[in-house]
């Protein structure tokens, strides 16, 4: 199994919780597999539960409140093609994910939330040992089905496309585990260039995922040719540590490489503060602005941020 596993340290105690709470998205421009930027379950807890605990999916306790507050940020930066970014979250189950379709490639928006749905909505059993691999014939096929009606009256160059290589894309999902120890645990599963950034009190970085020099002009991707057995070597990390508190932001790549070289935490200190509350409007406007400073290109951008209020499972 092409699984590489890069165990990390325990985080620092984390800040007092800040509660975000989910921003809306842009509707795909024209008909699709999933509707762009849906999240799979409310951010608020159901009525009546009163912060109980039932059974998590992966076997371990849950809070009937959610794990995290997630606030989903895009923008559609090329007027050539639909959003080919895509994110899904599930706050009461501890799964978040972001794709980012190829676009030279055959419907790749499709592929993209196709695979970022079935990560998440698709983990009700035990915990899988490699989960991209185990949903990729379910994403495969659900592409498949949605785009082979269109083929046909499709303009010629995506036709090619389509018989040539398919749709491509590149994956980041991330989930909450339980530990031997029944401490927080957590997994990053990753195919290409999106990050994760993992911060304490705002500003502090305690680590990035996958490592920035592990990265190349060239990245692997998934591909719909491709069977589960063929795809390229899946980067994983596990580790375990505090929760409360942190925040946890993915990112797709040309955002994901602005943060890298830009660090604006560092030179703002509300940075992800001023980023939650102007919302998807407000992101919009931020983003056409660093284009217009040449900070940012031609490209679709799109941040998840995670935020911890309260340990995220607790031991039986």
């Amino acid at each position: 199994m092409s699984v590489h596993h890069r165990p990390r340290g325990l985080f620092s105690p984390p800040s007092p919780p800040f509660h975000a709470s989910l921003r809306d998205v842009n509707a795909p421009p024209e008909p699709a597999l999933l509707p762009a930027g849906a999240l799979s379950v409310p951010l608020t807890a159901p009525p009546g539960t009163n912060g109980r605990t039932d059974s998590c999916p992966n076997g371990e306790a849950r809070h009937a409140l959610p794990l995290f507050h997630a606030t989903l940020l895009q923008y559609e930066g090329s007027a050539a093609h639909p959003m080919q970014d895509a994110a899904d979250a599930d706050p009461m189950r501890g799964i978040a994910a972001v794709a980012d379709g190829v676009t030279q490639s055959a419907w790749p928006e499709e592929l993209a939330r196709a695979l970022v749905r079935e990560f998440v909505s698709g983990m009700d059993g035990p915990c899988a040992d490699d989960p991209v691999r185990e949903c990729w014939q379910q994403v495969r096929m659900a592409w498949w089905r949605a785009v082979t009606p269109r083929v046909a009256h499709a303009h010629w160059a995506l036709r090619r496309r389509f018989a040539e290589g398919g749709a491509r894309t590149t994956f980041l999902g991330f989930r909450l585990v339980q530990t031997p120890a029944a401490a927080p645990g957590w997994e990053f599963w990753s195919v290409g260039d999106c990050a994760a950034y993992w911060f304490r009190e705002e500003v502090h970085l305690v680590a990035r995922f996958p490592e920035a020099e592990c990265l190349n002009n060239h990245p692997p991707v998934l591909q719909t040719l491709q069977a589960a057995s063929d795809l390229p070597p899946i980067e994983c990390s596990r580790g375990a540590g505090p929760l409360p508190g942190s925040l946890l932001v993915l990112a797709t790549d040309r955002i994901a490489e602005f943060l890298d070289q830009i660090r604006p935490w560092e030179q703002e200190p509300g940075f992800w503060r001023e980023r939650e509350a102007e919302g998807h409007t407000g992101f919009g406007a931020w983003c056409r602005q660093r284009q217009e400073q040449g900070q940012l290109g031609d490209d679709d951008y799109t941040l998840l941020l995670l935020r911890f209020p309260a340990p995220a499972c607790e031991g039986t």
